[in-house]
């Protein structure tokens, strides 16, 4: 309940400390998901698909009510930890899940809203896009000019990225999980180069891995993110 949250923003904000401490930066101050995403944890990707056609009406209203109130959740929570940035997960509403037109009836308006609110309210929205998203990136459009941050997990396009949201907004990522965990350093070295060459021209680029850092990453190609930044990462 409220006590357990409560618990958790002080150990965030001392965790935040520590970070900043160290000479780093919090990547988030916290996590939410739009009403698609959750609901089809919860009740399934099937019935959430079928929902889709025999209750649409009813999935567009709670998706309002459900965004108002996360979204104020997530503002206070982000701003009582220190860290403005909210991580909002996208993966089931991928066009891997559902097509660009239901993504662009039932997804989009919500996730408009939350954008605008969190920015409106001085937090940066980071927008962590799990599968491929190459299809969707042009609708990713229309949120806000330079106000948030796309990250990818490996499987989408991110040099179509670079291509169509240059102008729109900062895009992160993507060495994918395999060359962190099966390849030499000397690929993962040459695959950053390539990102930081092609999507960083020009800026609005972070240098990432594609999704998180697998748990059987060899330590030399993680060590190789933060030597490729140094070696190549500068304007």
């Amino acid at each position: 309940g409220w006590r357990t949250l409560v618990s958790a923003l002080f150990e965030l904000r001392r965790h935040r400390k520590l970070i900043e401490k160290a000479g780093a930066q919090m990547a988030c101050g916290f996590m939410m998901y739009p009403l698609f995403d959750y609901f089809s944890i919860g009740r399934s990707m099937m019935a959430m698909g079928l929902d889709i056609y025999d209750r649409p009406d009813q999935i567009k209203a709670a998706s309002k009510i459900w965004a108002k109130s996360f979204t104020s959740l997530s503002m206070f929570c982000a701003k009582f930890v220190g860290a403005r940035r909210v991580f909002i997960g996208l993966s089931r509403c991928s066009p891997v899940m559902i097509s660009p037109r239901h993504f662009e009836e039932f997804v989009l308006p919500e996730l408009e809203y939350i954008v605008n609110t969190l920015i409106d309210g001085g937090i940066t929205p980071l927008l962590h896009c799990d599968t491929n998203w190459t299809l969707n990136f042009q609708l990713l459009r229309r949120l806000p000019a330079k106000k948030c941050i796309l990250e990818l997990d490996g499987h989408s396009d991110i040099f179509k990225a670079k291509e169509i949201l240059h102008d729109r907004m900062c895009i992160m990522g993507d060495v994918p999980a395999y060359l962190l965990a099966f390849s030499r350093k000397d690929e993962v070295m040459s695959y950053c180069k390539r990102l930081i060459h092609e999507v960083g021209k020009g800026g609005g680029f972070i240098l990432s891995s594609g999704c998180s850092v697998p748990a059987n990453a060899r330590p030399e190609n993680v060590k190789a993110l933060a030597e490729a930044a140094e070696e190549w990462g500068y304007y």
